[in-house]
This record gives structure tokens, C-alpha cells and sequence, in this order.
């Protein structure tokens, strides 16, 4: 009961932070589609 409740917090743990990458990975290529689309404006 105990080594499953561990596993459990664990991979919720090691989920939570795939999330995070995952969501820092997307925000990092808006940011930069966002800069590309600026400088083809200031073009």
C-alpha cells in the first residue's frame, strides 16, 4: 500500500513536471513565431 502511494505521488510528480516543459517548450515558440512576425512588420 505504502510503494503504491509513493509510485502514485511520483508519477504525478514526474508528470507535473513533463507539463511544465511541455508548456515552457510552447511558450518559448510563440514567443519566438511572435518576434519573427515583428521584425517581418518592421520590414
Amino acid at each position: 500500500m505504502c510503494k503504491a502511494r509513493i509510485f502514485t505521488h511520483f508519477l504525478s510528480f514526474l508528470m507535473s513536471g513533463f507539463y511544465k516543459i511541455l508548456a515552457n517548450k510552447a511558450l518559448d515558440e510563440s514567443l519566438m513565431i511572435a518576434l519573427k512576425f515583428r521584425d517581418s512588420l518592421s520590414l
